[in-house]
């Protein structure tokens, strides 16, 4: 893998091109909120999940994916440890079926085999600033991959106060981590962020390591007399990790022993600029560009009850570039938002299958869209509001056109709040799916998706109990697939996930808060596509933050899923055991600015699989000291 030159060049080049302003306000503008509007007075959130930073901090977990995992509606998992590859499903989707934003910039890589799943071994936990989850068909805004929703992840920000923060944490197995931010006043007009991280995962799982150096870089401008605000980031990590190959039978059933071993690289930056014209009139541009290089080597899977697959080395590199325009118009009580988006997409691949001599087998392909939307929102009354969209998408491949609704009440009686949430969703064939020399398939269609859900909130005894269920339906279509007959990629036909899901937040007491979950997810598919993996019917979970006193507190996380299908080659298709987890942290804080957080994961010690064949960590135990100055 090469390193990168003129990285920072770059960075400070796009920092001169937003300080053609003079003053602004600060401003948030590398939010993903999933509305073309954004603003007050409309419609803020739908189907949405938020994690602050103040609650991923109390989490107290080692990645993004420990954050996320005991969330209504999210299921992953993760192949042995930290250095494996992790998967994240929202309410039954595939995992390449989650278009994943780092700092408002789309990072999927649709050259690898999961169709364009993210890797997220490549971002540090202690540089995110929070996590949010929008669920649905988002095609209307976001154009291709946002079948079954949204993960978008913001970084360490740009701030107009000083200061200086610090993380070290120690783990088991000489698992290590160290972290620093650093964000202040640059100018009188300019704001500045310097982050980063190093982490080195440890060895408890056997065959499995991370290691991953992060490094983040933020300007925004600031003051309260410009309309004119702007905001410029970069995103570099670079790591290698190793684990057992991708259905081999983990460290438990692989007959060969070899270890796979990949090395990466995730480079991102963004431009946004937002302009108020008037009272009424909003104008925002933004430019973002996502590299990602990976090298690996996978060695042979001997046969077993599915057919073996022999080694492959590859060298991948995907580069994406999004420019977007929008402007939105405000009156009254209604609001209009139109724009339009272009997208110009490269991917290529290097390989070579060990098939007792080396076969190479290539791709290099291009393909570019160009998007036009329009979004309305109305605020019909105080207790009704509705939003809708549509977006026209053209590529070199397709058209396509995605629409979306929200109607938002709010009853006099019975209920604070109901919702009804219709998207629609599109994801173009991943360039492995079409290019691929042996499996690739260049006649492949879209994949589709139609989501459907219906919210209800209750609160109770003056808010201190809050009560969310959720009933959805996820349809998707033309499913991009491998066929053993035609030793292809084809489209095959559907599946449909129908749902359930309670969610609870309490606070009995101003030192105890609860927060719980339970969803049951019905599948029903086609018969030639077979059994659905790493899909448990039931999922659960409950959080207990408990206030001992001013300087101490505890957070426990209990999480329980039900049994579930998955395949590797030596075991075939099986039904695997479900398990539960429970991680406890006890945090305390000798002043204001200096804290220790002492971390127990999985303190029971169960033994379960995520994955066929691969074990779990198994009990770990953390230190994590962070400090302000």
């Amino acid at each position: 893998m090469k390193s990168r030159l003129g990285v920072i060049q770059w960075f400070f080049y796009l920092s001169a091109a937003g300080a053609l302003a003079s003053e602004g306000k600060v401003s948030d503008v590398m939010e993903v909120t999933g509305f073309v509007i954004k603003g007050p007075g409309y419609v803020s959130k739908s189907q949405q999940l938020l994690l602050t930073r103040e609650e991923i901090e109390a989490k107290g977990a080692e990645s993004v994916v420990e954050v996320i995992r005991n969330l209504p509606g999210v299921n992953i998992t993760q192949q042995g440890g930290v250095g494996g590859l992790s998967f994240v499903s929202l309410r039954g989707g595939d995992p390449n079926f989650t278009s994943v934003i780092i700092d408002g910039v789309r990072v999927n890589d649709p050259t690898n085999s999961r169709g364009g799943g993210f890797d997220f071994a490549a971002i540090d936990i202690h540089l995110v600033e929070s996590i949010s989850i929008h669920f649905g068909g988002f095609s209307a805004v976001y154009g291709s991959e946002a079948l079954g929703g949204i993960l978008s992840i913001k970084t360490l920000s740009a701030e107009n106060e000083q200061l200086i923060s610090m993380g070290l944490e120690v783990g088991s197995e000489q698992a290590h981590a160290e972290s620093f931010h650093l964000t202040g006043p640059a100018t009188e007009r300019l704001n500045y962020s310097v982050s980063g991280s190093n982490r080195s995962g440890g060895n408890t799982v056997k065959g499995n390591s991370l290691e991953r150096e992060q490094i983040n870089l933020k300007l925004n401008n600031q003051g309260d007399v410009s309309k004119f605000v702007w905001s410029v980031a970069l995103y570099e990590a670079k790591g290698k990790a190793t684990a057992f190959p991708e259905d081999s039978g983990g460290d438990k059933f692989a007959i060969n022993r070899e270890i796979a071993k990949r090395e990466f690289e995730q480079l991102n930056m963004g431009l946004v600029l937002n302009v108020e014209l008037s009272k009424r009139w909003q104008a925002g541009l933004s430019a973002g560009k996502s590299r990602h290089e990976e090298d690996s080597l996978n060695p042979w899977i001997a046969e077993g009850e599915l057919q073996g697959v022999p080694a492959v080395y590859s060298e991948s590199l995907y580069e994406r570039t999004d420019f977007n325009f929008t402007n939105t118009i405000h009156f009254s009580k209604y609001a209009v938002g139109i724009g339009y988006e272009a997208t110009r997409e490269h991917g290529q691949l290097n390989s070579l299958i060990d098939l007792g001599f080396l076969l190479p087998a290539d791709f290099s392909l291009t393909r570019g869209v160009d998007a036009y939307f329009i979004e309305l929102s109305a605020n019909i009354s105080n207790r009704l509001r509705i939003t809708t969209g549509l977006r026209y998408d053209r590529s070199d491949e397709s058209t396509e056109t995605t629409s979306r609704l929200l109607i938002s009440y709010e009853p006099e009686q019975f209920f604070n709040a109901i919702s009804f949430h219709y998207g629609e969703g599109f994801k173009l064939p991943s360039f492995f799916a079409l290019g691929h020399p042996l499996i690739g398939n260049i006649n492949l269609k879209p994949e589709h998706s139609e989501n459907l859900a219906v919210e209800i909130d209750k609160e109770l005894f003056n808010g201190s109990v809050k009560l969310v269920m959720s009933l959805f339906k996820n349809r998707y279509k033309d499913l991009v697939d491998f066929d053993p007959v035609s030793f292809s990629s084809i489209n095959r036909s559907e599946f449909d996930v129908h749902g359930v899901e309670f969610r609870t937040s309490a606070e009995p007491s101003t030192l105890i808060a609860l927060d719980g979950y339970v969803t049951y997810s019905k599948y029903s598919h086609q018969k030639e596509y077979g059994r659905l993996r790493r899909r448990p019917d039931w999922r659960a979970g409950v959080t207990v933050n408990w206030k001992i006193n001013e300087s101490l507190n505890a957070v426990l996380n209990f999480y329980r899923q039900d049994g579930f299908y998955d395949s590797s080659i030596p075991t075939g298709m099986i039904k695997m055991d479900g398990y539960q987890k429970v991680d406890l942290s006890f945090g305390y804080r000798f002043s204001k600015k200096l804290g220790l957080k002492f971390v127990i994961d999985n303190i029971t010690n169960s033994s379960y699989e995520e994955t066929v064949g691969f074990s779990n960590s198994g009990q770990t135990i953390r230190l994590v000291l962070s400090g302000e100055i």
